[in-house]
């Protein structure tokens, strides 16, 4: 099932032959080595030249990074309008050049090659075993299960890409309910239900005072940390008690060990970090092990560096697991508390085989 083509990997190369367009230009590359990507983003977006490099070429770099933006910009990082998208949040693209640029990245084209040359032999293997009826329904299934593996994973890209033109959309409305006393902050917007939000639009629609519902917004904030310490039902509808059990957590040796589902194979031993949103991108350290909640393609970036995956849900099929198997990393869905339980930095263990996650420290 590996090594086919998907959006997010094409993204993927897009970056690689990025960084390796950059490679070719000492001064570019000097420059985006010796930057953390924060200072490459705000570069980006201002009007003044950086010292470092000339006219010409940053006018190049910055085509090049707007065609990549234009193609491959336009998803989600997470399926909330409240979060930025890659288009507004640089940073992570930048940091995934930068690892690549360092060589702490794998070539995808190379990777790819390996893959579908595993997977050719593996056919080839169980081919040798098996015939007539079970030869025809083997390759039957085999052959559903390649074409449409990589449409699942390129439907859960193309429904963020709406996103960058709703958010746009919602930060107009946004700046003129600032700008009538009806919220304090841009983002306010996200913390409003929909019933009062279009009061507010007739409101503006009407010429007529807008309701001021700045006051309620730190409760419902307040309210929300508080749902998020929560852990959610291992399925829904929730049919037994132990359905809304906490993830399984045990004791061995001494340590603290999670259960889940291990769902790509492999051993590995490293620093824990805890992403909780996009807005924590930058925080991650190649070779570290990713921990989120779960992910979607605009986090595919991460993974050319991370060393495993856990997450808190998720399955065999999830994308986090899809993207894991390509990228021949380990990785443990479903331990329902990874994000609360593993802190940043924390050396932990991951067996992607018996679905464990082991906290050293």
């Amino acid at each position: 099932m590996l090594g086919f083509d998907t959006i997010a990997l094409q993204s993927e190369k897009n970056l690689w032959d990025l960084s390796e367009w950059a490679k070719q230009n000492n001064t570019l590359s000097f420059y985006l080595k010796s930057n953390p990507a924060t200072k490459i983003a705000e570069d980006f977006k201002s009007s003044i030249l950086p010292a470092e490099v000339s006219q010409e070429l940053w006018i190049e770099w910055k085509s090049r990074i707007n065609a990549y933006f234009k193609e491959f910009g336009c998803t989600a990082y997470e399926f909330d309008f409240a979060y930025a998208t890659p288009q507004e949040m640089l940073t992570p693209t930048f940091e995934s050049i930068k690892a690549f640029l360092e060589e702490k990245g794998e070539n995808p084209y190379s990777r790819q090659i390996t893959f579908e040359r595993r997977r050719k032999q593996a056919e080839k293997e169980i081919l040798q075993q098996i015939g007539g009826h079970r030869k025809k329904l083997f390759l039957k299934l085999l052959h559903w299960a390649q074409n449409t593996a990589p449409m699942r994973e390129n439907a859960i890209y193309l429904m963020g890409m709406g996103h960058p033109l709703i958010r746009r959309m919602l930060q107009e409305i946004s700046e003129r309910l600032l700008t009538g006393g009806a919220i304090s902050h841009l983002d306010d917007i996200y913390w409003l239900t929909k019933t009062e939000l279009e009061t507010l639009i007739t409101q503006l629609d009407k010429n007529i005072p807008l309701s001021n519902l700045s006051e309620a917004i730190p409760a419902r904030q307040a309210e929300h940390d508080t749902f998020r310490g929560y852990v959610a039902p291992s399925m829904l509808p929730e049919k037994s008690k132990k359905a809304v059990s906490h993830a399984t957590q045990i004791q061995k040796d001494g340590k603290i060990v999670l259960t889940g589902i291990g769902t790509s194979p492999g051993v590995v031993t490293a620093p824990a970090c805890v992403l909780n949103s996009p807005a924590d991108f930058e925080k991650f350290q190649p070779g570290s092990i990713l921990i989120a909640v779960t992910t979607t393609p605009a986090w595919t970036q991460l993974f050319a560096s991370a060393s495993a995956i856990v997450t808190d849900i998720g399955g065999p099929l999830s994308h986090s697991s899809i993207v894991a198997r390509e990228y021949g990393i380990p990785a443990v869905m479903a331990t329902h508390t990874a994000t609360r339980t593993i802190q940043n930095g924390q050396m932990i263990t991951v067996d992607g085989t018996t679905g464990e996650v082991t906290l050293n420290e």
